[in-house]
């Protein structure tokens, strides 16, 4: 089956988003690593390349319908922030942002009955809820470390243990 023009905007925009969240955790790694949170800053890079990697399923996936991927310049991150916890904030909201998008491409799909975009997004369904537990919890812990520079080092390390 053939996708709809709205589809094939709505796809190519998630992807331009995803590989937009990519730009921003690689930019609040960079805030991590300047503010000598090494743990932080190797648990963004690797959220990033995760990030990227979800666009490129955007990406192949538009291919494989036939659709040409577009791209859009990538928007940076200019807020400067003055704690640890407010980058971790600023990334869970923008997976509350994602999580919405997520929804209106699913939502679209099961609307217009294209059951293998709607099988496609199952799994970001279910990877959002993930991504929302995950920030969720490292704001929560950095909330409980609150201005306590031994115990936000102490997480950071926990943190720099991602793989």
């Amino acid at each position: 089956m053939k996708l709809n023009d709205k589809m094939i905007k709505m796809l190519n925009d998630q992807m331009n988003l995803e590989y937009n969240s990519a730009w921003l955790y690689r930019s609040l790694a960079v805030w991590a690593a300047d503010n000598n949170f090494d743990g932080s800053h190797k648990w963004l890079k690797v959220q990033a390349a995760e990030e990227v990697s979800h666009a490129e399923k955007f990406y192949n996936f538009l291919l494989e319908k036939g659709e040409k991927p577009e791209f859009k310049d990538l928007e940076g991150s200019s807020k400067d922030y003055s704690k640890l916890v407010d980058i971790f904030k600023a990334a869970l909201e923008h997976e509350y942002l994602i999580t919405s998008e997520i929804k209106k491409l699913y939502k679209e799909a099961r609307d217009e009955e294209d059951y293998e975009t709607e099988k496609f997004l199952d799994w970001f369904i279910h990877e959002q809820v993930e991504e929302e537990a995950n920030f969720t919890e490292i704001v929560e812990k950095l909330e409980l470390c609150g201005d306590n520079v031994g115990a936000l080092f102490m997480y950071d390390t926990v943190l720099g243990h991602r793989e």
